[in-house]
């Protein structure tokens, strides 16, 4: 995948997955990300770090990059969301709203 097309996947997937992770969690977007270590703001951040790797497969190393963590925090972080056990069917809806705004339905994997 070329890496244009990675960023413009991860944008798209990004802003899907923090109003869904928002949604969710009942935490507004602009907070989600507040270096803090309060158990609801990270486990939000693992779950989104969590679609976006586990889902759309975009590497640890872009997913840090856009939000400002070391690579190794956010593997850390997509570990303890499945140690969490991560709704997957929430996560399927994110997926699909997503593929639906990218116009693309076969290039991401479905979640059995």
């Amino acid at each position: 995948m070329s890496y244009l097309k990675t960023i413009q996947i991860l944008e798209t997937a990004s802003k899907e997955a923090e109003e869904k992770v928002s949604r969710i969690f009942k935490i507004p977007v602009s907070e989600i990300f507040y270096r803090t270590r309060s158990k609801k703001y990270s486990q939000a951040r693992f779950a989104i770090w969590y679609i976006l790797n586990e889902i759309y497969k975009i590497d640890v190393y872009s997913i840090g990059q856009k939000y400002g963590f070391h690579h190794t925090t956010v593997i850390h972080g997509i570990k303890r969301a499945k140690e969490l056990g991560i709704d997957k069917e929430l996560v399927e809806q994110a997926v699909d709203n997503t593929r639906n705004n990218l116009g693309t339905t076969s290039e991401y994997p479905k979640l059995h």
